[in-house]
């Protein structure tokens, strides 16, 4: 017993009697790192750590320095100093008993001490997106890469060893790794996905662009989950220009049956195939819908070795490749998105980000040097000194996503004296906007984790509605042009008009002029799409009364009223959108507004020599026209004047769950009705013949009053002495083997 004592005794004076022997040996020129090497060469993992971290403790406490940028100013340039910060969080990161497991075996501890002494290597795994937490599994892969790639060349196939192992066991990328689309018959693997670029690079098979790409670039490469005689497939079989990548997916069949008549959407319709043929080549030969086209045209870049990623839509699969830094081109409807293969968010807006954020790596490095120290000192209970850290890094990278809400999520938690607060969110926030504004959903998305707790309290009604309306300026002067799979008005300014009121509740009265000068900025901004959705989340929860719908239009009109147009093309789909909201909305004071400002572009198929009705007086060119569902041919600006003897236009297609097609007429008032003339547009007529009218006192109830099954031109319903009292009227055409709804006239006649 007193051996072994005396044994560890020993063991531990001999490891403090090195410690000291390094840090007067090596402290001012660096090589103390280097010495403890021999530690990871005897597989003393928790020895050479502890030296390591001794070693950072004695850097920093040898330098005289007030403040963390005083003091971050002179550790900054010891490069020996970062380095050691890199070893450091690589045993954070994995845990010590996952490092020490890598160093149980010979090859292991051979790796590990080529890995770890590495000045490029390491800092390239821990920098270049999310790593692999708590598991040996991504020293393991580089470990096995190492172990079987000794050739002279190795060194320059690094990045690219690193990326393979990020993907394979780091979420959510890794996610896509594990079940390959044709495991059972050729199981994919680091190793092998690692051997198969290599090999392809070596052949010449790759474009140019492929020795540019970073760590994190070539992630989006080797995340193909599909095994590589599929890659080697694409790369024999399909040889196009850059330029028609986005078209590649065309080189297959759009086919949604195969021939023994299973869908495409079952598990059978490769089944006869697929255990003869790779993925692509059974693709190119059995077609597939929009997801098989979409991941072939992927896989085809990735072979290439050009970043790629398919891309989910509403009830679409699309896909798109990067041609460039910043520039993703889009195939079969691609460009925006979720992004499958990304690894912050599964959205193609963080797709964006994280290719500027990673696009100068010296940034980056610098970026998560500080951040591994803000880590270091939070252990250390040195709470301000982090968060100061952490600011640092926010400054030497803004877009590094998640450093932002590290380093915001640490101070909501460690927070609570109001003089370490005071004036801290308000920078913050300033940093954040001027940082990541050119990406406004994930900006948006840091900003909702502390705005309404940390913000609201030091802002009076006026001054938050100011800051809202900037924060949108910020997002129409920056977000990308078309379709997004941002729903901005759900996620944004639904809360920020709760937090005009009780900071729960959405009160319209509260909210209609946020509303209003919000939809004015993205107007002004000439921002289409997003002015719908605007006008979309308005309509659904700025209009529950009439009287909310009357002021909610009202508001809206005076708003465009008072905006000039570049281009007049543009004011007509914008007041059409605007119309079909107000007809969604069942407004008919906000239909009459917006029907008069689009006046100017209603139209129809020309003059008909009809004859209307010379009794009763007419009412519904005051009213209100509603819809089945638009097609997208119709012209909404020429709604109202079906209401009326000039005549519009309308063309409409049933919802999924209608039978027939149909249009609703609104009077301004319950009346006895005196006529009902209907009139068909000129072509094509035979699409509209068998029809039936319904009237209705509270659009609940309805009543049927005439019907025809060869509707004539005009059809005058006279209902003079019928004692007939409505103000819904509901026009149905329920001719056999028609889509279509083809009207030019309903008008109503009131005694």
């Amino acid at each position: 017993m007193e051996r072994q004592i005396l044994y560890f005794w020993f063991k531990s004076m001999r490891f403090v009697l090195v410690l000291l022997f390094l840090f007067a040996w090596g402290y001012e020129t660096g090589d103390a790192q280097e010495k403890l090497g021999g530690f990871l060469k005897k597989g003393e993992v928790q020895a050479y750590r502890d030296g390591v971290e001794a070693w950072l403790d004695a850097t920093i406490a040898g330098i005289d320095a007030k403040t963390p940028e005083e003091r971050w100013a002179i550790l900054s340039k010891n490069r020996h100093f970062a380095h050691g910060l890199a070893i450091s969080e690589l045993f954070r990161v994995t845990g010590m008993n996952h490092v020490r497991q890598v160093a149980s075996t010979p090859p292991g501890r051979s790796f590990l001490t080529v890995f770890l002494t590495d000045r490029e290597w390491l800092p390239m795994y821990l920098s270049s997106g999310p790593v692999p937490e708590n598991t040996a599994d991504g020293l393991e892969t580089l470990r096995e890469i190492f172990q079987a790639d000794q050739t002279k060349e190795a060194a320059r196939y690094r990045k690219l060893a690193t990326a393979v192992s990020l993907v394979f066991h780091s979420k959510p990328q890794s996610d896509r790794m594990i079940g390959p689309v044709n495991n059972t018959l050729r199981p994919l693997t680091p190793l092998g996905r690692y051997l198969f670029f290599k090999k392809s690079h070596l052949e010449g098979k790759l474009r140019p662009q492929f020795d540019e790409l970073n760590t994190v670039e070539l992630r989006w490469v080797v995340v193909a989950p599909v095994e590589n005689e599929a890659l080697q497939w694409l790369q024999d079989n399909i040889d196009v220009p850059l330029s028609e990548f986005t078209g590649v997916c065309w080189y297959t069949r759009y086919k949604g049956m195969n021939d023994f008549g299973n869908t495409v959407q079952g598990p059978l319709f490769y089944a006869p195939s697929r255990s003869r043929l790779n993925w692509a080549e059974d693709v190119s030969q059995n077609g597939g819908v929009c997801g098989a086209l979409s991941t072939f045209g992927t896989f085809n870049a990735q072979a290439r070795g050009i970043p790629a990623t398919t891309q989910g839509q509403p009830g679409h699969c699309a896909y798109t490749i990067r041609v460039g830094r910043g520039d993703w081109h889009g195939g079969f409807g691609g460009g925006e998105g979720s992004s499958h293969n990304d690894f912050w968010r599964d959205r193609i807006t963080w797709t964006w980000l994280a290719d500027e954020a990673f696009g100068n790596v010296d940034d980056m490095q610098r970026c998560m040097e500080l951040v591994w120290m803000a880590r270091r000192e939070l252990v250390g209970g040195r709470t301000k000194d982090a968060l100061r850290y952490y600011e640092l890094a926010m400054d030497a990278n803004p877009l590094n996503y998640p450093v932002w809400e590290e380093g915001i999520r640490v101070a909501l938690d460690v927070l609570d004296d109001a003089e370490l607060e005071k004036g801290r969110w308000k920078t913050l926030t300033e940093k954040l906007l001027a940082g990541m504004g050119k990406h406004p959903e994930p900006m948006c998305s840091i900003l909702s984790l502390y705005e309404e707790k940390k913000l609201d309290p030091e802002m009076n009604a006026a001054e938050k509605e100011a800051f809202f309306l900037r924060v949108h300026t910020v997002i129409a002067q920056n977000i990308r042009q078309g379709w997004t799979p941002w729903e901005m008005p759900r996620d944004l300014l639904e809360r920020q008009a709760k937090r005009l009121g009780d900071g729960k509740n959405l009160d319209p009265k509260i909210a209609l002029p946020l509303f209003a000068k919000v939809y004015g900025i993205y107007l002004g901004a000439q921002q289409e799409y997003m002015v719908g959705r605007i006008l979309d989340w308005g309509t659904k929860n700025l209009t529950k009364s009439p009287t909310e719908k009357d002021a909610f239009f009202a508001a809206l009109s005076a708003t465009l009223g008072n905006r000039d147009f570049n281009d007049k093309n543009d004011r007509r789909k914008l007041l059409s959108a605007m119309i079909r909201a107000t007809e969604e909305a069942k407004s008919l004071a906000g239909f009459q507004m917006m029907s008069d400002l689009a006046s100017e572009f209603s139209n129809n198929e020309g003059k008909l020599d009809i004859r209307f009705p010379d009794w009763g007086r007419l009412v519904s060119d005051k009213g209100l026209i509603y819809f089945t569902k638009p097609n997208g041919y119709d012209p909404p600006s020429s709604h109202r004047d079906i209401l009326n003897e000039k005549g519009g236009m309308c063309d409409l297609n049933p919802k999924d769950d209608d039978r027939f097609a149909h249009a609703v007429v609104q009077l301004p008032e319950t009346s006895k009705l005196a006529a009902i003339c209907i009139v068909k547009r000129v072509h094509p007529r035979d699409w509209f013949e068998k029809i039936k009218v319904f009237v209705s006192t509270d659009e609940q109830s309805w009543t049927p009053i005439a019907d025809t099954e060869a509707c004539p031109q005009p059809w005058t319903i006279d209902l003079r002495g019928k004692n007939i009292s409505a103000r819904w009227i509901k026009v149905v055409n329920e001719t056999e083997n028609s889509a279509a709804y083809n009207v030019r006239n309903i008008c109503v006649y009131a005694e």
